[in-house]
């Protein structure tokens, strides 16, 4: 008698774990399955979407990120950068064809209205009128309605500027070419988000002059210069976070 219950309970045993075990042999096999599509040159890959969206250029990216925006919330009144959606890749002159812009333009044509309340504080602030969808502010419109937005969407969070305007980037220019150190072969091909070799870091990286230790956004940074360009950077990762040029 308790031979034939034991053999019934480990029959129980066997049956309960069959589901499982088929479920682990399929999923071998689709592992195996997956492999075999990856490394058989390429032929059956994913297509990857980041691969297909064009990094943003640091000129492109700068100009983006001097493009004023508002700060008021978009009543939903003035839909001109709705009807007007910006091209992924196709950045063109973001300091003068972004949304802001857009929005700017759209403005003055009659009939196009965007709220009392919102117009009186874009103008005291020197703001460009609110735009975009209900609710949006300058930094919050989706990339497919401003191409600012979408710059700076495609732009490593690495390599976006640092909060400078145009005149304190160009004392930055020219104090370090002022200073006497040399230009480094090679600096110019450096971009934004880009990691100086460890040999130009130790030998040409160099502490920023001291007409510039009174600018907070360049606290910690250190220079590369180059031909052309200055390149500034993080000591302690050796990542390039801006350029500049004349």
């Amino acid at each position: 008698m308790k031979n034939r219950l034991a053999m019934a309970t480990a029959l129980a045993a066997g049956l309960a774990l069959l589901p499982l075990s088929a479920l682990l042999a399929d999923e071998n096999m689709r592992s195996i399955d997956d492999s075999a599509r990856i490394n058989d040159g390429g032929a059956h890959k994913m297509p990857s979407a980041a691969a297909d969206i064009p990094r943003s250029t640091p000129d492109e990216a700068l100009d983006a990120k001097m493009t004023p925006i508002s700060t008021q919330p978009s009543t939903g009144e003035n839909n001109q950068a709705q009807s007007q959606p910006a091209q992924p890749g196709a950045a063109g002159e973001a300091g003068q064809t972004g949304a802001a812009g857009q929005a700017a333009g759209s403005a003055n044509q009659p009939g196009v209205t965007t709220g009392m309340n919102s117009n009186v504080s874009g103008a005291a602030n020197g703001e460009p009128p609110p735009s975009g969808p209900i609710g949006a502010v300058g930094q919050t419109i989706p990339a497919k309605f401003s191409e600012r937005n979408d710059v700076l969407d495609r732009t490593p969070i690495m390599a976006v500027p640092l909060p400078l305007d145009r005149e304190q980037r160009q004392q930055v220019y020219q104090a370090v070419m002022a200073d006497k150190t040399d230009a480094v072969p090679g600096a110019d091909k450096l971009q934004p988000a880009s990691q100086v070799p460890p040999e130009q870091a130790l030998n040409d990286m160099h502490p920023l002059p001291e007409s510039l230790k009174n600018v907070p956004a360049l606290g910690g940074l250190k220079y590369l210069k180059g031909k052309d360009k200055v390149l500034l950077v993080t000591p302690a990762t050796r990542i390039v976070v801006d350029q500049f040029k004349s």
